[in-house]
């Protein structure tokens, strides 16, 4: 399983910081020579966030976080692919 996608980093004065991973794509990986020509890529909808803060700060994310309408879950790229790749649900 090869990905590729677009990481943007973001930290503000407090030290919490979220990358934001968009343009999510896969491919099946045989060998070096050939993944793109025979597989091509299967591009995901998701746009990934992930929040990284100190722990002192966690009561104040929360507040923040339950404004917005974000969805809270666990997501991992591999998995992600891996069941696109195969056809099946992931998420």
């Amino acid at each position: 399983l090869l990905s590729n996608y677009s990481r943007d980093y973001y930290e503000d004065s407090k030290g919490n910081r979220i990358t934001m991973d968009s343009n999510i794509r896969f491919s099946k990986f045989v060998d070096s020579h050939s993944f793109v020509e025979e597989y091509g890529w299967i591009l995901s909808a998701f746009t990934i966030f992930e929040i990284k803060f100190n722990y002192k700060n966690k009561s104040k994310l929360k507040k923040l976080l339950r404004r917005n309408p974000l969805t809270q879950s666990r997501c991992s790229k591999y998995l992600l692919g891996f069941s696109m790749l195969r056809g099946f649900s992931y998420t």
